[in-house]
């Protein structure tokens, strides 16, 4: 598990203006502690049939029906890391299903997980040393959030994420 620290800067700390507080859903996507907002997550799925997509690359594990609607099912944890091996499901695994908005799967998304969420009340701080992160979470990621046992969680731009994940599967 990758553990953040904060960025260590010479300005004093009473001159920076306080970010805003923000709330995300906390998850343990493989080796990475990732943060999700609140307004993009929707739902957790504890049972779903996936169902595999044809020469789908190495980080989707498939597609699963969410309340009538065909959601892409991605493993992060492969994703970072850029594995060429598939990812598979592991049993125990659970999905948060997140970018519904009304009944439009356009900007849907299932990311797999394990253990149990965690509700994160934060502020969002930098990130110490992004350039130990893999390429594809650099270009993601915004921010650390810390939950109350002092672990921290790298915050996603769903946004980016979803656009990077379409230009690699529009060359499919």
């Amino acid at each position: 598990m990758l553990d953040l620290q904060l960025d260590d800067q010479d300005v004093p700390r009473a001159a920076l203006p306080a970010p805003a507080k923000r709330l995300a859903q906390g998850l343990h996507c493989g080796e990475f502690l990732l943060a999700f907002q609140f307004q993009w997550a929707r739902q957790i799925i504890e049972q779903f049939e996936l169902v595999p997509v044809p020469r789908a690359p190495s980080w989707m594990l498939g597609a699963v029906n969410a309340n009538g609607l065909i959601v892409p099912v991605v493993d992060l944890d492969n994703y970072f890391s850029q594995r060429a091996a598939p990812a598979q499901l592991q049993r125990g695994q659970r999905l948060l299903l997140g970018g519904l908005v009304a009944e439009d799967a356009d900007n849907a998304l299932a990311v797999v997980f394990t253990q149990t969420p965690t509700q994160l009340d934060y502020h969002p701080q930098p990130i110490a040393l992004p350039d130990a992160l893999p390429a594809r979470l650099q270009e993601v990621c915004v921010a650390v959030a810390f939950d109350d046992l002092g672990r921290s969680y790298i915050e996603i731009d769903l946004a980016k994420l979803m656009d990077a994940m379409s230009a690699e599967l529009s060359v499919i």
